[in-house]
């Protein structure tokens, strides 16, 4: 059995205006009072997708931003849960109907997405500190850094594709460890060319809580861990003439779920610095 919800807060407000982030599946909704929600389990995610963009308010073909808003649930055959979601708007101007965003439900429990369509959210644009550094390096010096942060007493965890198992695996390494690895197939390049993301985490990583699901060929890595974690995540983007460009990035603070910025540990920030420093004397200058 399906269902469909019109959207009203709990103080009965059934007007919104609109901000989407159609690909997650994340929105914000705005009341005419000028209260603002984040719809389903956008909470959990939206802080982390807007440091990069803030989505603009959604409009009608007839220019008017003002809209009622309903849900419908899909559930799963033989299931309680919820399969997906569709948010439907209406327009208050024309009355034009849209089916705006569909959300793939991939978990469970479902039941808190029915019972509280809206979580209210007193600061949704709030950005923190965060940063980005890309590099192009030669492979001995990216064995380097690794040493670095191995030194200074970071743990090493890597995402990759096992050409063995022919799975996705994510586990910790040393340095040591990552440099005798070769497990690719093709040619002469080496496991660190085939990596999916490194992660440079000041303790232990809890496995169940990163990996976002599975399949046949192995697991799926949540997005942007280094956001809320202390955690500096590595990605090769693509390879050059000089080496390979790699992206790092991090931050010293997060944002939680209520909307509250706060730093990470002093020790995970010290560490940090001694990157920094060290980065900065070996390479370019950290802004």
């Amino acid at each position: 059995m399906d269902i469909e919800n019109d959207i009203v807060t709990n103080d009965g407000e059934d007007t919104f205006q609109i901000r989407l982030i159609k690909s997650e599946g994340i929105g914000l909704v705005t009341t005419k009072s000028g209260k603002n929600y984040l719809i389903l389990d956008s909470s959990d995610y939206w802080y982390d997708l807007i440091q990069v963009g803030y989505p603009k308010i959604k409009k009608c073909s007839c220019k008017n931003d003002w809209f009622k808003v309903k849900f419908k649930y899909y559930y799963r055959e033989h299931y309680d849960d919820i399969r997906r979601i569709e948010v439907k708007t209406i327009c208050v101007n024309c009355s034009k109907v849209l089916i705006v965003s569909k959300i793939d439900i991939k978990y469970s429990p479902t039941e808190q997405l029915i019972k509280t369509p809206l979580v209210y959210c007193e600061n949704p644009d709030i950005k923190c500190k965060i940063k980005a550094i890309m590099q192009v390096l030669e492979l001995n010096d990216f064995y380097k850094i690794l040493d670095y942060f191995s030194e200074i007493g970071f743990l090493i965890y890597c995402w990759y594709w096992n050409y063995e198992s022919k799975k996705r695996e994510f586990k910790m390494f040393s340095e040591k460890e990552i440099k005798q690895l070769n497990i690719s197939s093709i040619g002469h390049f080496s496991f660190i060319d085939k990596f999916f993301n490194i992660y440079i985490a000041n303790e232990t990583m809890n496995v169940d809580n990163c990996i976002l699901t599975t399949d046949k060929h192995g697991i799926y890595m949540k997005e942007n861990l280094w956001r809320k974690e202390e955690i500096i995540a590595i990605g090769n983007l693509y390879m050059v003439n000089e080496g390979m460009y790699y992206m790092f990035q991090y931050s010293t603070q997060f944002i939680k779920n209520t909307g509250e910025v706060e730093n990470k540990s002093e020790e995970f920030a010290e560490k940090i610095l001694k990157f920094e420093n060290w980065f900065n004397e070996k390479y370019k200058k950290i802004k």
